[in-house]
């Protein structure tokens, strides 16, 4: 096992795995720049030997959202807040396209961007006593780039909802509208549905799973279903003429004849 850490992030490597720990509990984990530099060059970093990115946090919440000192301008600071939207968005926009599925474990509270990091997340789990808003509109922010990432997970009016109120909604709740995969009792719960999730993932061939995760958003993407037809018919025609593809048929079949 391989670790590094900034002050507020924390990377680890398993033979198979990357993880990064959000640790600044005293800032609720708060999305800095600095961190999300961090995330952002972790990501791109992602070596063959990774088959999962696991995202979490070292505190009772996964993250209150943005750090708000970078967000308020003045005449010294006026692209600060350009430029943290900016690489958030680009930061959301990795982990769709990282080639390997990418799963958030909260705990906690996950606010504004801290809500927007884990809806763009490919496979979520959450603690029971998890939280979920878009609580920019209580200082004045509508969460529109949180709601681009959040939107896509749950429905619009729920959605809207918390845009327009703030108010959370718990991992049951999410659970039940398809944001949340799974809800466990506590952290060691989520933690070994966590390493149940990655002994499955890996037992598969990590570029039929990169194929698949680039082409199924891709698709979902489409604007009509004939659209989407189009585009995933070639790359499961691709897909099918892969070595690992034709070995496996053949091992069923094989099966068969015992």
């Amino acid at each position: 096992m391989n670790s590094s850490a900034t002050s507020v992030l924390k990377l680890v490597d398993t033979q198979n795995t990357r993880r990064l720990i959000l640790d600044s509990p005293r800032t609720i984990n708060a999305l800095s720049l600095g961190v999300i530099k961090d995330m952002l060059n972790a990501v791109h970093g992602l070596g063959k030997e990774h088959r999962c990115l696991i995202i979490s946090s070292s505190s009772k919440n996964f993250s209150g959202g943005h750090n708000l000192k970078e967000l308020k301008v003045d005449s010294q600071n006026k692209s600060l807040a350009s430029e943290v939207f900016t690489l958030s968005s680009e930061l959301m926009l990795s982990l769709k396209k990282a080639r390997v599925p990418v799963i958030g474990l909260i705990d906690g509270a996950a606010f504004a961007a801290g809500c927007q990091l884990a809806a763009s997340c490919d496979i979520l789990l959450a603690t029971k006593r998890s939280t979920f808003a878009l609580s920019g509109i209580k200082l004045g922010l509508f969460c529109h780039t949180p709601a681009v990432a959040v939107g896509r997970c749950l429905p619009q009016k729920v959605t809207f909802e918390m845009l327009c109120t703030g108010d959370a909604i718990s991992a049951e709740t999410a659970f039940n509208y398809g944001m949340v995969n799974k809800v466990g009792e506590n952290v060691e719960d989520i933690e070994k549905m966590c390493d149940e999730l990655v002994s499955k993932i890996c037992c598969y061939d990590a570029e039929v799973i990169a194929m698949g995760k680039k082409e199924f958003y891709n698709q979902m993407s489409k604007l009509s279903e004939d659209e989407a037809y189009r585009s995933a018919t070639p790359v499961m025609e691709e897909n099918a003429d892969l070595n690992v593809c034709q070995t496996g048929i053949s091992k069923f079949f094989e099966k068969k004849k015992h």
